[in-house]
């Protein structure tokens, strides 16, 4: 498990798979209607359907992210592993201490529950700027491609300074490819580095990734995972 201070460099919509067509729109299947006005017709009456979704928020949702909200860990039990919290508070307040905190560990030694624990305990200090958990044998959940964008999407909603910086650098970089370097500098190290110069007081969200070890499941991704760890290692 892996954490990152970010110094150095919405809304939430249902899935519309999951919602009932109505209107023109009944029986059909697989509709992403979100951001498009349209008119329906019938006899002398027209009703006109508009989405109200800001044109920030049409921009942002182009980056993808991985819906997390249906995937709960569970904690550790209340009084336990006090000592792991207590350094890595320790880290989180010493300004000069290494960017990243590699927590390590042999299966089953707990590392999950740890991580579940710390996106709670990071999200009631304000500290939490994104957490990603790769899963092997979940298509989408251990895609390295898509660590960057989810996190650049996270980053966005918790920061307007860095939402605006993102818009205009995404026009630098196409999020549907799978092109794992250039998302990490432009909708990441860029955004993040311009954004503090802007707000240098500003409190410094912590990234949370786990599992790192889980994001090839396909042997084919296995390049893609190795560009993913470089851009990792530029952190330090």
């Amino acid at each position: 498990m892996l954490f990152f201070r970010c110094s150095t460099f919405g809304r939430e919509d249902i899935p519309s798979s999951s919602k009932t067509p109505s209107g023109f729109f009944a029986g059909a299947a697989n509709i992403d209607a979100r951001y498009g006005t349209f008119n329906d017709v019938a006899g002398d009456q027209y009703i006109t359907y508009v989405d109200h979704t800001s044109q920030s928020e049409k921009i942002l949702a182009t980056l993808k992210p991985v819906e997390r909200a249906g995937y709960y860990i569970s904690q550790c039990m209340k009084g336990t592993r006090e000592d792991i919290f207590k350094k890595i508070d320790q880290w989180l307040d010493d300004v000069d201490a290494p960017i990243v905190l590699w927590l390590s560990g042999s299966p089953g030694a707990g590392k999950l529950t740890i991580a579940s624990s710390l996106v709670s305990r990071l999200t009631r200090r304000g500290r939490l700027g994104s957490s990603f958990f790769f899963r092997r044998g979940d298509v989408t959940l251990s895609d390295p491609a898509v660590l960057w964008r989810t996190v650049a999407y996270d980053l966005a909603n918790s920061n307007p300074t860095f939402a605006k910086i993102l818009i205009r650098e995404q026009r630098k970089v196409d999020p549907r490819r799978s092109d794992i370097a250039s998302h990490s500098q432009h909708l990441i190290q860029e955004p993040l580095t311009e954004s503090y110069r802007h707000s240098p007081s500003s409190t410094i969200p912590v990234i949370l990734v786990d599992a790192l070890d889980e994001c090839d499941s396909d042997r084919s991704q296995a390049p893609q995972r190795k560009v993913l760890l470089d851009t990792l290692t530029q952190w330090v």
